[in-house]
């Protein structure tokens, strides 16, 4: 199936909007939906090679990669564990999830409430949950990515393969990378010059997000430059004092939040002196996004979401929202 380069990863979150639209939005080309025919095939894997269903229909992913390529793929699991703290799922995925059972926290799968639910398929990521994967293995096939962060994109590759939805991959890989290229199209000489920094709140910590993680391989894809301190391929972060802030500063900067956004609380930006010496401070280019995407979920459908805020605040120019706690 070839989607529409232009379309598919733009408005993700109004596609996703409900189950309907997104049954619709993703249904062209998939496997059929009947009950699963007792067909098997190999998918070669993270930890070895696993005999899966041909259809599977009763699917449970344990982390935020394989939910994100879940829903690209027109796959609504049965199961799945949580990672952002005082909320069940990524908010843009929408009622899409309402269905879905919540099998426990991320570090801690509920073995019990997985078994119940009779899954046919078990997704996950081998950096998570190795020490449990022969536990899981008796309770269903069990398919395993190598890595998260900056492997995001391989891993796709072995959830679709894993779901028997390799025919979707073209589309929705090359639609992203048109997207990208688009984006740095529109910034053209610009480009060079246009710094992008990554920096997120985690408790009473800053982070100083780097090439090796997710939203900074995004970055990459678009070919921003990043600031000196945020060049580590290998590291997805690294924890920030507010003496360092110079080295955050850039042309632009992104900054989330974890937890709660309704309690979000960036004090410790505001409260250090050299805040308001920045650049980018001063040139007003500090803007506040969802974490659910930038940071927790992990995937196609959320870097569709990441770009969209690129376009909007970097191309289009759009008044930075404001940041709690920060005036």
């Amino acid at each position: 199936m070839v989607h529409s380069r232009r379309t598919l990863l733009t408005g993700s979150a109004a596609a996703l909007a409900g189950l309907a639209g997104h049954r619709r939005l993703f249904a062209q080309g998939t496997p059929d939906a009947s009950p699963a025919s007792g067909e098997t095939r190999i998918v070669h894997h993270a930890m070895g090679d696993t005999e899966v269903p041909v259809n599977p229909q009763r699917v449970v992913v344990l982390d935020g990669p394989p939910l994100d390529a879940c829903f690209i793929l027109g796959v609504i699991p049965v199961g799945a564990t949580t990672g952002i703290q005082d909320a069940p799922w990524p908010e843009y995925l929408g009622e899409g999830t309402k269905d879905i059972v919540n099998v426990g926290d991320i570090a801690e799968p509920n073995l019990e409430k997985i078994l119940a639910l009779q899954p046919d398929l078990i997704i996950s990521l081998k950096i998570r949950h190795e020490e449990i994967y022969p536990q899981l293995s008796q309770i269903a096939p069990t398919v395993f990515s190598e890595d998260t962060a900056s492997g995001w994109r391989d891993s796709f590759l072995i959830f679709a393969d894993a779901l028997n939805r390799n025919d979707q991959v073209p589309g929705i890989v090359g639609a992203y990378e048109d997207r990208c290229a688009a984006i740095a199209g529109k910034l053209g000489d610009h480009l060079p010059e246009t710094t992008v920094s990554i920096v997120r709140i985690v408790g009473d910590t800053l982070r100083n997000y780097q090439l090796g993680s997710f939203s900074g391989s995004v970055l990459e894809d678009i070919g921003f430059p990043r600031p000196a301190s945020q060049m580590d391929p290998e590291a997805s972060w690294i924890e920030l004092s507010t003496e360092q802030f110079r080295e955050v500063d850039a042309a632009y900067m992104f900054v989330c939040f974890y937890g709660d956004q309704d309690t979000a609380d960036f004090s410790a930006l505001a409260d250090s002196p050299l805040w308001n010496t920045l650049d980018v401070v001063k040139n007003n280019r500090v803007y506040y996004v969802p974490d659910d995407y930038w940071m927790v979920a992990i995937g196609y459908i959320a870097a569709g979401l990441m770009l969209d805020d690129i376009e909007k605040y970097i191309i289009e120019g759009a008044a930075p929202p404001p940041i709690p706690g920060v005036e």
